[in-house]
């Protein structure tokens, strides 16, 4: 079977020789072949931990499950939950969608409270305003300093080979970079979501509805380029997932396909 997020033909095989380690599961590395730590003692105990990752969302290997909204499977990282592996281009419509399915569930209400460690839905639907309230400052300034115009040209440059064109707008897009920011610390922060949840589900609803559309509404500019670049820092269950220049539309992607779904699922859940 494929590695999980693995994309380069690695695989884990059942170690069948005799010994006190027969039956065991182990990696075998496309470039480097098989590996000599095994990774669980038997299948059973790796399908054990995998139906641990599916239904108690705790990782398996560095690795958690994801599960879309067709019941497809895929595996990746904390830090994916936070920025796509695309970072191409970004579905609006979708985009718009996840925002309505988040609006609509919060509406719908019929709460209970949360168990310990975990947040209530005014927490959740705070945490969204906020940060798409920061999301949408990270991408006003950066289509503020028009990177999608400099990735075009530096594109331009690279496919006709000036490469003193190619480093000169390379080092502007750089500079651009720095000036937009974006930092998910506040909307993690238990002080502002207490703030923003005491406006209460209903004036949250409306004002994520407003903000998620409002984001959309920017998005189509940064969707002609390539790849514009922000100054990215995540930090999630206090660990700091990523930190320096990261491809914006990678975040705004993973917007899309990953926390907007977790949080309407973290909705549902609670009742």
């Amino acid at each position: 079977m494929p590695i999980a997020g693995d994309g380069g033909g690695n695989d884990l095989f059942v170690d069948l020789r005799p010994g006190p380690a027969h039956g065991c599961v182990r990696e075998f590395w496309n470039e480097e072949g098989a590996r000599d730590t095994a990774l669980w003692s038997g299948v059973a105990d790796m399908l054990a931990e995998v139906a641990d990752a599916l239904t108690r969302d705790v990782p398996v290997r560095g690795y958690r499950m994801w599960v879309d909204e067709h019941g497809a499977m895929s595996w990746g990282d904390d830090r994916g939950r936070w920025s796509a592996v695309r970072g191409v281009a970004v579905d609006i419509e979708k985009l718009r969608a996840r925002y309505a399915a988040l609006v609509a569930e919060a509406r719908v209400g019929g709460f209970q409270p949360p168990v310990a460690g975990s947040w209530s839905a005014e927490w959740i639907m705070a945490h969204v305003r906020r940060n798409t309230e920061l999301v949408t400052a990270t991408t006003e300034a950066v289509l503020a300093g028009d990177q999608a115009g400099l990735e075009r040209q530096r594109a331009q440059a690279y496919a006709a080979q000036d490469w003193s064109r190619f480093r000169e707008l390379t080092a502007a897009q750089d500079q651009l970079a720095g000036g937009a920011r974006y930092d998910n610390a506040d909307a993690m922060d238990p002080a502002t979501l207490d703030r923003y949840a005491a406006d209460g589900l209903d004036t949250l609803a409306r004002q994520v509805e407003q903000l998620g559309e409002r984001l959309c509404g920017l998005i189509a500019p940064l969707n002609q380029g390539r790849r514009p670049i922000a100054d990215v820092h995540v930090v999630d269950g206090g660990v700091t997932l990523m930190n320096g220049r990261w491809p914006w539309l990678a975040v705004l992607d993973a917007l899309s396909e990953r926390q907007l779904v977790l949080r309407t699922r973290q909705l549902r859940a609670l009742r």
